[in-house]
């Protein structure tokens, strides 16, 4: 499921009766209105799961789950038109009350029904997008941010956010870096009564937070691959119902950033394939000499993902390596550097980090201003 391309998710989508299933959810609802929806959800979803006779998914149980549903609300209809429901919970409020909880609820799953319809783009990128703005209309709260997941600085990174700029938040740090460590949810009332809460972006922004809803963004493996935060409600703090309404959310942005991951493999993938069939025609044609460097260097660059590329040629007779492209006018003695121990041992070498090599020539980065990180040589 990992690999599927927009129009095999939608078959997917198909094959498994989705809509229908999203549909008897919402029919169910509406029927017995519940005083709270969501756990009402799982809770139906779970009964008809330990009613299965048999660990096989049948798409077309749903159809049936749906079509009993309808027969069951049309039992109800009274003289004009109007579904009852099943029953009414009793409550010490006056009907008027009811009827404004009620229509409080139904509003709320409606609200989540067209979110739902307005996230599930085909687009990973434009999804993440009405996550954030969908998260803000539906908790009724002044910003949200989705964070992204950094494994190789350990860092969160800004993916998008209605209201903020750049910014990144070393994981374990602040309430977002402490939900990516804990992958716990965080609600604070008052975010500078809070120790974990750093002030440092309201200072510099202008912008004063004052409570904060954060929980964690897992993939379909239960990774955490990101942190869904929303701060600021306009009409008081965030209740139990929001973290429900935001454990939703959190899981759809769950797969949206996960078919953002697949789009941009994909789309790398295809541009290092394009990069080495304009390498594998550069050198069967009949391009001059630096023609063809300046093509394997520029299309390398794309192939591995990097910053620089640079091609060395070795003089035997001097042993020494120098460039004729990429890092031009360049010349190093064999016995230095780390070019120079792959010119003399033939060995390939890949090191994370430069400057913990003591073979690496700082002298060059001193010498253009340019901070090497990682090389393959």
């Amino acid at each position: 499921a990992c690999n599927m391309n927009p129009e095999k998710a939608t078959d997917y989508l198909s094959r498994v009766n989705w809509k229908s299933l999203v549909e008897w959810l919402t029919a169910e609802a509406i029927l017995n209105r519940p005083a709270n929806p969501i756990q009402f959800c799982r809770d139906i979803l779970g009964e008809k799961l330990a009613d299965q006779t048999s660990a096989d998914f049948k798409p077309d149980n749903i159809t049936e789950w749906l079509r009993s549903c309808y027969t069951e609300a049309t039992a109800l209809v009274d003289e004009h038109g109007i579904i009852q429901g099943k029953t009414l919970e009793a409550a010490q409020q006056s009907l008027p009350e009811q009827i404004t909880e009620l229509r409080r609820k139904v509003d709320g799953m409606q609200q989540l029904l067209d979110a739902s319809s307005t996230i599930a783009t085909l687009d990973p990128h434009q999804a993440t997008d009405n996550i954030v703005a969908e998260t803000c209309r539906i908790l009724n709260c002044d910003r949200a941010t989705i964070f992204t997941v950094d494994n190789i600085t350990k860092e969160l990174v800004l993916s998008v956010a209605e209201g903020a700029k750049n910014i990144r938040v070393p994981i374990g740090q602040g309430i977002a870096g402490t939900v990516a460590a804990t992958g716990e949810t965080i609600n604070i009332v008052d975010a500078y009564a809070d120790s974990r809460f750093s002030s440092s972006a309201d200072k510099a922004s202008g912008y004063r937070t004052v409570n904060i809803l954060c929980m964690p963004i897992k993939s379909v493996d239960g990774s955490i691959v990101g942190v869904l935060q929303a701060i600021n409600k306009k009409d008081g703090s965030f209740t139990p119902t929001d973290e429900d309404v935001m454990s939703l959310l959190a899981t759809q942005a769950g797969i949206a950033l996960q078919n953002a991951n697949l789009y941009r493999n994909s789309e790398s993938a295809r541009d290092k394939f394009r990069s080495l069939l304009d390498i594998i025609r550069a050198m069967q044609g009949e391009m001059g000499v630096n023609s063809l460097i300046f093509t394997i260097t520029q299309r390398t660059i794309r192939v591995v993902d990097a910053d620089r590329c640079t091609l060395y040629l070795v003089d035997n007779v001097h042993r020494g390596l120098f460039a004729m492209q990429g890092e031009v006018n360049i010349r190093i003695s064999m016995e230095q550097g780390i070019a120079g121990q792959v010119a003399t041992t033939g060995q390939t070498l890949n090191i994370p980090d430069a400057y913990e090599n003591d073979k690496f020539n700082q002298a060059i980065d001193k010498k253009t201003g340019y901070r090497t990180r990682a090389i393959l040589c």
